[in-house]
């Protein structure tokens, strides 16, 4: 009970947040008073109303960004993925290589007024309302993404591709490891894991005019733990139905395995069609597991979906395939050799793998083609 209130609680200051901006942003143009003069001058436009100025807000994508700079008073710059900053990182923890790993600390930073860099938080009313609106990501969930363990000895090479990992993933911005608390006479070590999020909420309007209109938005970091709740319909006066939505639901890396889990439908045609010029409604479940490290040994991935077309254009039966199908796409590889040793260097031997996958398309109702 109290999880669903707290959630509801921060719903709640969600709202009044974007109210609040889109009020302040749009209504300060607005309010502009107009001065007399002997020259006739061109009437002021009316003030619109607050949820066109709302939307004005929304879709102005100059205006969208300048909020959110404002909210961090900073422009964060993209991780660097140049492999000199790579190889400084790995020759950093190579000093601290066999020793064990005695303790690990997660520290994770507020989303707005801080950086990687920088880990003083801008103490301002509005970056402590906006870190309000965020959940942080759960403890937990840092831990089962790292390839480390307490006891294990320090890999150089393993601590950076953890880095690197990190900062792919959907909920996160930016992470770096720290070894501290190492002495000369010591043989161990602890390492401090610094995270800082992606903001959960967000969403986009792809069309909206009189005709059309379709907005998708999403949570990808629900209650800290790693998954993400996506929502997005589509309506066009044309077609029929008119009004079309879809939904799905998203686990990243599942209890430490490295996999992802979505499970969804659609009704919005945005998967791959089997035919060409025609529009399907989809229900999948997708298990997706990467390569997520170049020393990893094993990778794949299963799709199911069942899938039929949909009559959308309204087009005479002659000229309208219907079908349904189911989709069953099994593929795996691994991985024989690595070129990274266990110790971290690199052995210079190639990597050498295999991989196979199997793709079937089950017709259980098929188009009449006579």
């Amino acid at each position: 009970m109290n999880t669903v209130l707290h959630i509801k609680y921060r719903l709640v200051l969600l709202f009044c947040f974007l109210g609040f901006f889109s009020t302040v942003k749009a209504g300060a143009v607005a309010d502009i008073p107009v001065s007399s003069d002997t020259i006739p001058t061109q009437q002021p436009p009316k003030k619109k109303g607050k949820i066109i100025r709302y939307f004005n807000i929304i879709t102005d994508q100059q205006q969208r960004d300048s909020l959110f700079v404002k909210l961090g008073r900073i422009n964060v710059p993209a991780p660097p993925t140049d492999s000199s900053v790579w190889k400084g990182r790995e020759n950093l923890f190579n000093v601290y290589r066999g020793k064990y790993i005695r303790y690990i600390y997660y520290n994770q930073l507020k989303v707005f007024g801080t950086t990687i860099e920088d880990t003083t938080v801008i103490a301002s009313k509005l970056v402590r309302f906006a870190n309000n609106l965020h959940y942080d990501t759960r403890t937990w969930m840092i831990k089962q993404s790292l390839f480390f363990r307490e006891g294990d000895t320090v890999n150089a090479f393993k601590l950076v591709d953890n880095e690197r990992y990190l900062r792919r993933l959907p909920f996160i911005l930016d992470a770096r490891l720290y070894v501290i608390n190492s002495y000369t006479n010591n043989d161990s070590v602890d390492i401090v894991v610094l995270t800082k999020d992606v903001f959960e909420y967000g969403g986009s309007i792809s069309q909206l005019n009189n005709t059309q209109a379709a907005a998708t938005v999403f949570n990808n970091n629900v209650l800290g733990a790693g998954q993400k709740l996506a929502f997005g319909f589509s309506w066009e006066e044309t077609y029929r139905p008119q009004w079309r939505t879809g939904a799905s639901y998203t686990k990243y890396n599942v209890g430490g395995s490295f996999a992802d889990v979505s499970v969804g439908y659609t009704m919005l045609n945005d998967k791959q069609n089997a035919d060409t010029g025609q529009y399907e409604n989809s229900l999948y479940l997708i298990v997706n597991r990467p390569l997520y490290s170049s020393s990893a040994s094993f990778t794949g991935g299963l799709t199911l979906s069942a899938n039929q077309s949909v009559n959308i254009f309204s087009l005479p039966p002659d000229q309208y395939r219907n079908y349904k199908y189911n989709l069953v796409d099994v593929w795996a590889g691994y991985n024989f050799t690595n070129q990274y040793k266990k110790t971290g260097f690199n052995s210079l031997k190639p990597n050498i793998g295999i991989e196979g996958r199997s793709y079937n398309m089950d017709f259980f109702q098929k188009p009449d083609t006579s």
